[in-house]
């Protein structure tokens, strides 16, 4: 069987934004989640971690996807901190559904790939939970968004 890379399908608000990030940046900068505050430069040091860890590629399931290109948001990633070029290579199918399960996506997208005959290990990293039990789902909590502790987790279930 044929490996492919590792995918970390990921989600943004939540994730790389969290609530007391908000908080903090509406503090120092009488703003509110605006422009390229609207990502964590502390949550986009620990994803970098993950992608050299493991050497994987992205794919966006965040509601971004809706608003900016794949081109915008690796310059968005890159302006608050991110150091390299985050390999984000797609994004999960937009339905025109309301209430899609994440996971609909990402077994949409999976299943679009030419993957047959591969082992895939992918992780989806989200403070959402609309997922399957089959999923590896690395939840965060919105409150924080990504922490050391989220990002062993991936790390240990992109490398097994």
């Amino acid at each position: 069987m044929t490996q492919v890379k590792p995918l970390l399908f990921l989600d943004i608000d939540g994730v790389l934004n969290s609530v007391q990030y908000y908080v903090k940046v509406h503090e120092q900068h009488a703003r509110y989640g605006q422009g390229i505050y609207s990502l964590d430069p502390a949550a986009l040091v620990i994803l970098e971690r993950i992608v050299c860890e493991t050497d994987c590629d992205i794919v966006l399931m965040s509601t971004w996807r809706r608003i900016h290109s794949v081109p915008r948001v690796i310059e968005l990633f890159k302006l608050q901190g991110y150091d390299g070029d985050p390999p984000i290579i797609g994004i999960t199918p937009i339905s025109r559904e309301f209430n899609v399960r994440r996971g609909n996506e990402v077994a949409q997208y999976l299943s679009s790939q030419p993957f047959q005959g591969s082992l895939i290990r992918y992780v989806c990293l989200d403070d959402d939970s609309d997922f399957f039990a089959y999923q590896n789902l690395v939840q965060c909590s919105n409150e924080y968004g990504l922490t050391e502790f989220e990002a062993d987790r991936v790390i240990e279930l992109l490398k097994s």
